[in-house]
Order: C-alpha cells, then structure tokens, then sequence
C-alpha cells in the first residue's frame, strides 16, 4: 500500500472556495478514478459514492459531530480506502477552518498514517474585505463601517473580517509544521489561469483539458454597486448571516452586465483607505511571504499598491434612474419564467383528442374538404 496524502484546503473566505468545492463535487468519479484522488462524501456511510446535491461536505459532517470524536476514525476511514484502491490523495475544502476549527482540527496532528499538507489561498487585505461585505457585510453594515470592522470579535459578523494572514496561518503551522503549509496568493497576477487550474496543480494533478464549470453553477458572482446597495438597503429581509436567497435570486435573474468580474475591483474603498488597510497588514503579509513562500524580499502581492492620485469617486447612492432597470430586469425575467412554466405545463395537460381535432379542422381548412 502506498502513502498517502490528506491535503486540507483552509480557506481563506473570498479565494474561490466555492467554485473549487463545486469542481471537486462535478468531477467526483473523474478524479477518484483517473486521478487518484477522493474528495470525500460525508453526507454517506460510502464516502466513495457519488455526491448528492451540495459542494461542501465537511461543513455539514461538522455540525453533524461537533465534537470532533469521531474525526479520526473518519479520516482513518478514508485513509483505508484509498490504500486499498491504490488512491494517493485526499481532498478536504472548507473555507471556514482556517479562522473557526483550527483547534479542533490541529487534534488529527500525528494520529493519521497520511502525510498532511494544509493548502491556504490569502487575499490582498483591500480585495478580501470588499468581496466579504458584498456576500456578509452589506447585511448588517454600511460600507461606509468596513474599516470600522478591521479585525474585530463580532458573533453576527462571523470570522469575515479577519485577515491578518500571518496570525491566523500561525497555528496551523504550529500544529502541521511549517513545511507543510502550503501558501497561494489569489490574484491574478500570480495565477493568470485562474484559482482552478491553480489548485489542481497545487495537489499534483495534471487534468488533460481546461478545468471548468457548468454554466448553470452559482459560484457567489459579484454584482455591480447598484446591485450592492440595492442587496443592503435590503438588510431587514435577512434572517441571519448565511440567508443568500436575495443574493442567488439576483444571480439567477440579472445578465452578466449587472455582474463584476471574478478579481475585478468593487470600487467601494478609495485608494487612501486601501493604503491604509495595506499598511495595517504590511508587516503580516511580509512574513507570510518570507516564512511559507521563502520569498525573501518580503512581497506577498505582486498587483501594484494604489495611488493617490487614481481616478476614484465616492458611490453616490442608488439613484431611481439606476434602481428602475433592475426592477424591470428582474420583474421580466421572472415573467419570462412563468409564462415558460404555464407553456410546458399546457403541452403536459393538452388532450390528445382536442390536438387530433384541431389538426383535422387544419387540413380540412387547408384541403377544401
């Protein structure tokens, strides 16, 4: 039997997570049986059965076993089974370990007969907090309060605010060793492919063709600002921190021009308060880039700081001549919707007998007769 290898994608939130989850969940069987990797499904006593529904897989095991007894006779589990089917690697991705189950994962240290490497993508600090607020913040803060949340314990903003990646990547190492935390800068500069191709090489697989998505998979999109402020003016509607049903009935019914693209900027930080925000986390992204990446200049970002001097306007509000082709847009696609859904139910319920009458009248109609 060979060795085996537990990679533990962390995090951090805003770096792809979704769309990685969901390419391991689509390409289940492909990558267990050409790749020789198991992503495993929790949600079934066979962790090697096909997914159901769903990309993230630890998250509901977790809550499933809070306590953590049963960790490591599950990864043991895994571990066995992909000895005995000669699989050398395991996949577990959840972008939430890296800031809230650190603890409990650092218990599996020592215990596995696998080799395990910890993968985390960081995000520049200024990029990471605009992406959080549109899918977090705008529920419950004004982007105006972004700076004000820097790093701060909030039980209703949950972890989205921590971003001092040397801190937080701090335990981990402590607990896995250094040499095997594996650091990914998200930016385009430094994965121009994108985070895809970027991760499968990352757990060394070389995947014959250009790793992607069905069309029809909701990988939390980023919207435009209108889009934004309509989501927070919105903020009474949300039950709580992890309610999306605004933010996937806008993905679904707005086209891609209401739609930001994946490392665009949103626009809500001037450039002053991206240099502050940079500043602040200067020194943790240095050694982040000397201690995981061995880069001894200290540069964990290759994109260019802001400026002062960049062109820059503060967002001036959601005007009703921007807020009105939203609602249009939105009302006519969801009309659009329905009438598809009355048509499809009319061909299931038409009377075969009124079809065969109606033809008739046609070609008599048709014919003379």
């Amino acid at each position: 039997m060979g060795e085996v290898t537990l990679y533990l994608h962390i995090g951090a939130t805003k770096t792809g997570t979704t769309a990685l989850q969901r390419f391991l969940e689509q390409n289940f069987s492909k990558l267990k049986n050409e790749s020789g990797v198991l992503y495993p499904n929790f949600h079934d006593a066979m962790i090697y059965s096909p997914m159901r529904e769903g990309h993230n897989y630890w998250h509901g095991y977790y809550f499933e076993n809070t306590d953590g007894s049963k960790d490591i006779e599950l990864f043991d589990k895994c571990i066995l089974y992909c000895k005995q089917h000669s699989l050398h690697s395991i996949v577990i991705s959840h972008e939430a370990l890296l800031v809230n189950w650190r603890e409990r994962m650092g218990r599996l240290a020592g215990k596995l007969d696998a080799n395990i490497k910890v993968i985390c993508y960081v995000r520049r600090q200024d990029h990471h907090l605009e992406s959080a607020w549109k899918q977090w913040g705008h529920k419950f803060v004004s982007s105006s309060q972004i700076l004000d949340s820097l790093d701060k314990q909030n039980e209703q903003w949950g972890g989205w605010r921590q971003t001092d990646w040397h801190r937080l990547l701090k335990p981990w190492a402590q607990n896995f060793g250094m040499e095997n935390i594996i650091v990914r800068p998200y930016e385009k500069e430094q994965m121009p492919e994108g985070v895809l191709p970027d991760f499968l090489k990352t757990i060394n697989v070389n995947w014959p063709e250009k790793p992607a998505l069905r069309n029809d998979v909701n990988v939390n999109s980023g919207f435009s600002r209108d889009v934004l402020e309509f989501l927070s003016l919105n903020r009474d509607f949300y039950e709580n921190l992890s309610d999306q049903r605004l933010h996937n009935m806008m993905n679904r019914v707005l086209d891609e021009s209401y739609k930001k693209k994946p490392f665009e900027s949103y626009g809500i930080l001037s450039p002053k308060e991206r240099l502050e925000i940079l500043k602040k986390y200067e020194l943790s992204n240095q050694l982040v880039a000397r201690d995981y990446l061995k880069r001894a200049d200290g540069r964990l970002f290759y994109e260019p700081l802001p400026n002062l001097d960049d062109a820059w306007e503060p967002y001036e509000g959601l005007t009703v001549e921007r807020l009105v082709p939203i609602i249009t847009k939105i009302m006519y696609k969801l009309y659009a919707q329905q009438n598809a859904l009355i048509v499809q139910q009319n061909r299931v319920n038409f009377p075969p007998n009124r079809l065969l009458s109606l033809f008739k009248k046609a070609y008599r109609k048709l014919t003379g007769q």
